[in-house]
């Protein structure tokens, strides 16, 4: 298992941390789109720590880093920018997109070769 495990799990407590943060304490400073968008991180953080556990579990601890790396990149960027304003961290956002479907396709492929 190694620390991705750890790592994966952390990120879940993050990702309900994040998406409590956002459902509370952001409502009255954020616009509806801005509360979508961190709604959207939230979700896609979650989903990808799952999909990491689940590569625990598979013993794919390799593509488990990609949605790591993936989410981390999707999602961090997006708070990341709504909390700081900061524009220039919207562009690593599809970075990670591609990074999760690229860990999804690999996922698909190990489990391929594994059968």
């Amino acid at each position: 298992m190694g620390r991705l495990g750890p790592v994966a799990a952390a990120l879940g407590a993050l990702a309900v941390a994040m998406g409590a943060f956002g459902a509370h304490a952001l409502q009255p400073y954020f616009t509806t789109d801005q509360i979508d968008t961190w709604n959207t991180a939230s979700h896609y953080l979650i989903i990808h720590v799952l999909a990491a556990l689940l590569c625990v579990a598979l013993g794919a601890s390799r593509v488990g880093w990609g949605f790591v790396l993936g989410a981390i990149l999707f999602s961090g960027s997006l708070y990341g920018y709504l909390l700081s304003g900061l524009r220039p961290l919207v562009f690593v956002t599809p970075l990670g997109g591609v990074v999760m479907v690229l860990s999804w396709l690999w996922l698909g492929v190990t489990l391929w070769k594994k059968d």
